[in-house]
């Protein structure tokens, strides 16, 4: 059963398009996605394919966790699959009765294992072989592989395991266990990347403690702000700087746009002593005139 709350979903979407999407050489940013998504437009100049690969994901996601509290069935499969290529149907009567028969028999086999087992790290090994078997029963003529990591993500939820999104980053790894069926390196890979998606779900423990360094950040910008005068050019720098703390995603971007606050800092600094000196001018000059 879903265990994870609306913001750790939201966070899981993304991170499940940009990586399963990845996997299949479609090179998306998380800007990307979260432009598309949610702000509703897409942010350069993207080719076509990868704008509708974010979309469909989404709808295979909406999918998976409007109906993960139960077992996955193999209309479940086929709909997936139809929802990746962006098919009306998919006939059933298309695919060999040869793999339909074999579609059968590993979703038996997934529930019941995955029902029957009661740790998690077997669960998780479980999932790892029936993921092998079925890349290698490949049922589909196109999408195989980004249905099957979809269903491992379904399992998690269901069964209330950190999700299992394998990173792009672990593509040749990843492609390397399938081709050579190496299930006890492709277990290792899903733990590994398992870890990484507690941290990326749960958005690290130190939550609390990077708002408030951004809330810190963001004052001291309107600190300097209000305490010397402007320009246009330092309007303008100003607002840069806003519009970077409100998507800082990790430390280094954070000491990036603290570097870019020293600057606009230090250009204040001066802007208000060249503003000093030129007062200062005019008074000798207006005292000169007197004379």
């Amino acid at each position: 059963m879903n265990h994870m709350n609306r913001d750790d979903l939201e966070k899981l979407s993304i991170y499940f398009i940009i990586h399963n999407t990845g996997i299949n050489e479609c090179s998306v940013s998380e800007d990307d996605v979260k432009s598309i998504l949610i702000d509703k437009y897409i942010p350069r100049k993207m080719p076509l394919k990868d704008v509708l690969e974010i979309l469909r994901h989404k709808k295979v996601f909406r999918y998976i966790i409007s109906h993960c509290d139960g077992e996955i069935t193999v209309k479940d499969i086929l709909t997936i699959n139809r929802m990746l290529l962006h098919e009306e149907d998919i006939d059933p009567d298309q695919i060999p009765e040869e793999k339909i028969n074999e579609l059968y028999r590993w979703v038996k086999e997934l529930n019941y294992r995955m029902k029957t087992s009661s740790k998690k790290d077997s669960k998780v090994f479980i999932l790892m072989e029936l993921h092998l078997k079925f890349e290698g029963i490949r049922p589909f003529r196109d999408g195989n592989g980004r249905t099957g990591r979809a269903l491992i993500v379904w399992s998690c939820l269901q069964h209330e395991l950190t999700p299992i999104v394998i990173e792009k980053e672990y593509n040749r790894e990843y492609i390397e266990c399938l081709k050579h069926r190496d299930l006890q390196n492709l277990y290792k890979l899903a733990v590994k990347n398992q870890k990484k998606d507690i941290d990326l779900v749960k958005n690290d423990e130190n939550n609390e403690m990077t708002k408030n360094a951004l809330k810190a950040l963001y004052n001291e910008l309107e600190d300097i702000y209000n305490n010397f005068p402007q320009t246009d050019e330092l309007e303008v720098k100003k607002a840069e700087i806003q519009s970077s703390v409100t998507v800082i995603k990790n430390k280094a971007e954070y000491e990036r746009v603290k570097q870019d606050l020293r600057e606009y800092e230090k250009a204040c600094m001066i802007h208000r002593r060249n503003l000093k000196h030129n007062e200062e001018r005019e008074n000798d000059l207006g005292r000169i005139r007197k004379y």
